[in-house]
């Protein structure tokens, strides 16, 4: 996405153009000016600002290159997920690994943005897994969601410690999960 006016971000933020000029104008919204003086704001600046002020961020200013990895052994439930992560967001490459060997071969290769991670998965603990993500030099940071079909205070504390940003019981009410997903995903570029 290109830079916006500020009619277009007032438009995808559900406000007036004049707020979104005021904000400009009074420094809390970064943008730049047109040779015309017209105001200009980078997405990725929007969504800084609206993360700041802990408002929600529209799905259209969520990078389009946006890659994610499915990790669970149970190939109906991976695939559940990805058709529910596609209906919201199309233009994202959602691979499936079915075990730990399979998602560290995928985290290698297609460098996810964000990998949904069964704690219990075969041929590799999810916690290990999780924990070589966090160490692995990639050009960006790769949130890890943590899955577990057996949610206990003990996981979670084990997943956060391990580099997870968060952490959701199965089986995944899929609209809180793509809320969370929605909060925690950077914006590229």
């Amino acid at each position: 996405m290109k830079t916006l006016s500020t009619a277009q971000a007032a438009r995808l933020l559900g406000v007036s153009d004049q707020s979104v000029a005021n904000w400009v104008d009074s420094g809390d919204l970064r943008a730049g000016k047109t040779p015309g003086g017209h105001r200009r704001v980078e997405p990725k600046d929007l969504v800084k600002f609206l993360k700041r002020l802990k408002l929600r961020v529209p799905s259209e200013l969520l990078s389009d290159d946006t890659v994610m990895l499915v990790v669970d052994d149970e190939q109906e439930v991976g695939q559940s997920i990805k058709r529910s992560l596609k209906t919201k967001h199309p233009d994202w490459k959602i691979s499936i690994a079915l075990d730990g060997y399979a998602a560290g071969e995928a985290v290698a290769t297609d460098h996810p943005h964000v990998v949904l991670l069964n704690l219990h998965v075969p041929g590799m603990d999810g916690l290990e897994i999780c924990r070589k993500l966090k160490a692995m030099r990639i050009p960006h940071r790769t949130l890890v969601v943590a899955l577990a079909a057996l949610p206990s205070p003990q996981d979670k504390e084990a997943a956060m410690s391990a580099g997870a940003a968060a952490y959701l019981p199965k089986p995944v009410d899929l609209d809180h999960l793509w809320q969370t997903i929605h909060k925690l995903l950077p914006v590229s570029g």
